[in-house]
């Protein structure tokens, strides 16, 4: 089994848990929508107590399709003894099939087409070049969990690119991960949270870009970056604003959302 620090992987899952089972009372809300969300349900307690609700009628607590699917990750990780993709994508089948309440669209659909056997991409790369602007959270809403199984932060970028890759191919989601992955490897070595970690993020994607030597991963870099899809999802990305101390999701009057239609 690879060497990993039990109790930093279990303190990323219990983060992940934590988060989602308080995200489950917005789940599938518009951001537009938040505000009003808020209002009705601030006397619970929500966002700072998890009270359950939602479009599944979540028990407080309860953890959607996001936490399920990093323990699947998980248990291949700890089935296989290291980070299996295809096996990973084995566990997403096993879970749709096991009919849960709570599933993405975009997963639902990619992990149908990788039931019908090839290349654990094959369902995320179909849907992509069927959706080349669609661009859907699912893969970073799991991915929490993938820095505490890798022993450099090279290959916790290739778990991640990986682990994304089987229902989300996009550039986009990928990019995200990727600087979820970057975040979570920094600040448990230390990094202070308000740095100008954007930065600092992508020149260590493009130091990493620049020599990968994985061909999986290299197949999709040539795939993402041949009609510029990459440096377009990057333009979006950096034009996020990533100042914590201004983000108010409570506020939404007057704000810019950048698309890929923005860029393209």
């Amino acid at each position: 089994m690879a060497h990993i620090d039990g109790n930093h992987l279990r303190h990323l899952l219990l983060g992940l848990a934590t988060g989602d089972a308080l995200g489950s009372t917005s789940e599938f809300v518009p951001r537009s929508g938040i505000p009003a969300l808020y209002s009705h349900v601030k006397d619970k307690g929500w966002p700072f107590k998890q009270i359950g609700g939602g479009n599944f009628c979540f028990n407080p607590g309860d953890p959607t399709d996001d936490t399920e699917m990093a323990l699947c990750i998980l248990r291949s990780f700890l089935k296989k003894g290291s980070f299996d993709p295809n096996s990973i994508a084995r566990e997403f089948i096993a879970w749709m099939r096991s009919g849960p309440n709570d599933i993405g669209t975009t997963t639902r659909r990619t992990l149908q087409i990788c039931e019908s056997g090839g290349n654990y991409w094959d369902g995320g790369l179909q849907f992509w070049l069927q959706n080349p602007r669609y661009a859907a959270n699912g893969s970073l809403m799991r991915n929490g969990v993938i820095a505490g199984m890798a022993r450099s932060l090279e290959e916790a970028f290739d778990f991640t690119l990986k682990c994304g890759m089987i229902t989300h191919y996009a550039p986009l989601p990928q990019i995200c991960c990727l600087a979820q992955t970057y975040l979570i490897w920094e600040l448990s070595r230390g990094m202070h949270p308000f740095d100008d970690w954007e930065e600092q993020f992508e020149d260590t994607a493009n130091g990493y870009f620049s020599d990968v030597r994985d061909e999986e991963i290299r197949k999709w870099i040539m795939s993402v970056t041949e009609k510029g899809e990459y440096e377009k999802a990057m333009e979006i990305f950096n034009k996020a604003n990533w100042n914590m101390e201004e983000f108010n999701p409570f506020i939404v009057q007057n704000q810019t959302f950048i698309t890929y239609q923005d860029v393209v």
